[in-house]
């Protein structure tokens, strides 16, 4: 099943032509066109429309399509880190060990960034400067986490390996928030 976020009857759908549209699941869209008869979903036709469902309507197509990645339009990591100055720290961390370039050579990682307001607690509180272990420790490959992918008591090796993983739970009821945790075996 592919969603769109809001609700597109089949005549808003026409009226914006070929188009891609973002679907729920972030970097991804789906072509939206029109065949000589029908409106097509990729290379799928649209064969019943207007379905109404309780928060939405659905289109049934003639076949499963895949969605397009926007790879192409993402900004590697030290790119996007540069945009956000809030992880500035963490950047030049990323960069004087020389780790952005094996993190993003991984099919896919998750980064847990410290903000710069914990960059400057953790160095008034240790008087050292953090080491490539240290900063190793905030980043997952393999896997793209999104936070709707974190569960509580679910633990994932962090790219020091299996020994060091980092362990999600849920803290008074709020968002999800990483705890560092290691595992030794």
């Amino acid at each position: 099943m592919h969603v769109l976020p809001g609700r597109f009857s089949l005549q808003e759908l026409e009226s914006r032509g070929s188009t891609r549209l973002p679907t729920l699941q972030p970097g991804t869209t789906l072509l939206i066109g029109r065949s000589s008869t029908n409106l097509t979903i990729g290379d799928a036709m649209v064969v019943a429309s207007d379905v109404m469902a309780s928060n939405g309507i659905v289109h049934v197509i003639d076949r499963m399509v895949q969605p397009s990645r926007n790879i192409q339009n993402l900004p590697d990591l030290h790119t996007r880190l540069g945009q956000m100055p809030q992880y500035s720290t963490f950047q030049e961390l990323l960069t004087e060990y020389e780790l952005i370039g094996r993190v993003e050579r991984s099919e896919a990682y998750t980064v847990f960034a410290p903000s710069q307001e914990a960059m400057d607690q953790f160095r008034k509180e240790r008087p050292t400067h953090p080491n490539d272990e240290q900063v190793m420790y905030h980043v997952i490959l393999g896997e793209k986490l999104m936070s709707r992918d974190l569960r509580p008591g679910m633990h994932r090796p962090t790219m020091l390996g299996t020994s060091y993983q980092l362990g999600f739970f849920s803290h008074d009821g709020q968002a999800r928030r990483c705890t560092r945790r290691a595992r030794r075996r």
